[in-house]
């Protein structure tokens, strides 16, 4: 995960390395590339709500604050 921290927001989400490549947080693939990568395809059905759950945890909410 790449973030920056900015005064007047606090942490920032810029992007992510998902198997060596740099997806920017505005790419509409890296979603569907952190899934891939997490195992999504493979996943049986039933665990597919964990793996996405984990990527919106770990990954596109790790930088912001409550």
């Amino acid at each position: 995960m790449i973030g920056f921290f900015r005064y007047d927001y606090g942490c920032h989400f810029d992007g992510a390395f998902l198997d060596s490549r740099y997806f920017e947080s505005t790419d509409a693939a890296l979603s569907k590339e952190a899934l891939a990568t997490l195992g999504w395809a493979k996943a049986p059905k039933g665990e597919r709500e964990m793996v996405a759950s984990y990527w919106v945890q770990k990954g596109l909410l790790v930088l912001h604050r409550a």
